[in-house]
């Protein structure tokens, strides 16, 4: 293992991996984990909060419980040896991340944070200027 710092060739690194492995123990919506999937690579990621977001355990990849480095090796293992699987969760990892993590669907989701807020501002703004005679109905 060799540890490479900050690149700018992260999709020449992805594609010569046969598996993209995630052990950590917490993490928040890992964008490295999203550029495997996006990538259309085999993942083995361990189960917690942040990759759950990102992976769903035997459709797109393989989720081990943390810290358990049998459940990991075991994992890998089964995705090295079992190519149908390896592929299918590959394929299936790709199309995931084109239908929920594509550019258009994160401004997508952005756009819609946005309207809810000021559409919230809004109608407090309204709320705020009826008369106080119709503020005690509410």
């Amino acid at each position: 293992m060799q540890f490479l710092g900050f690149r700018r060739d992260i999709l020449e690194l992805l594609a010569a991996f046969d598996v993209f492995a995630l052990p950590s123990l917490w993490e928040g919506l890992s964008i490295s984990l999203i550029e495997a999937l996006a990538a259309g690579k085999p993942i083995v990621a361990t189960d917690i909060d942040g990759n759950r977001e990102v992976i769903d355990h035997l459709e797109t990849g393989l989720l081990v419980p943390p810290a358990d480095a049998g459940a990991f090796a075991a994992a890998l293992r089964r995705l090295l040896t079992d190519r149908a699987l390896a592929e299918r969760l590959a394929a299936s990892a790709r199309l995931s991340a084109e239908s929920r993590f594509s550019m258009e669907r994160m401004v997508e989701q952005n756009l819609a944070v946005y309207d809810r807020v000021v559409a919230s501002k809004r109608a407090g703004r309204r709320r705020a200027s009826r008369p106080s005679y119709l503020k005690s109905e509410l």
